[in-house]
């Protein structure tokens, strides 16, 4: 017995993903997934770089907290297609520049 989510009814094939609408509805979950990760990574780096703009202990963090983060995140900034990059990315690092070099 095949069992169907109410939001496939529309398909009359007797398995998901055998008609064309089910490819384009599935292309669109794809993209809209994506969409969504992009949203959640913008917002992450802007909560980052407000965090470190406004630390009281910036020694601190600038010891801890800046090294660690500095690959995972200028590692995916390269890996991304150029069109693809967060200009987020460009904003955070500016920011660490600005607090954190004069404090070495």
């Amino acid at each position: 017995m095949h069992l169907k989510h109410p939001m496939w009814n529309f398909c009359g094939e007797s398995s998901f993903g055998s008609c064309f609408r089910c490819e384009q509805l599935k292309i669109s979950l794809i993209f809209n997934v994506i969409l969504l990760n992009r949203s959640v990574k913008r917002e992450t780096l802007k909560l980052i770089e407000t965090f470190l703009d406004k630390a009281e202990d910036q020694p601190q963090i600038g010891k801890q907290f800046v090294p660690p983060m500095m690959d995972p995140v200028l590692g995916d900034y390269a890996r991304n297609l150029p069109d693809a990059r967060e200009s987020e990315v460009l904003s955070l690092f500016a920011t660490i520049i600005n607090k954190y070099v004069a404090l070495s």
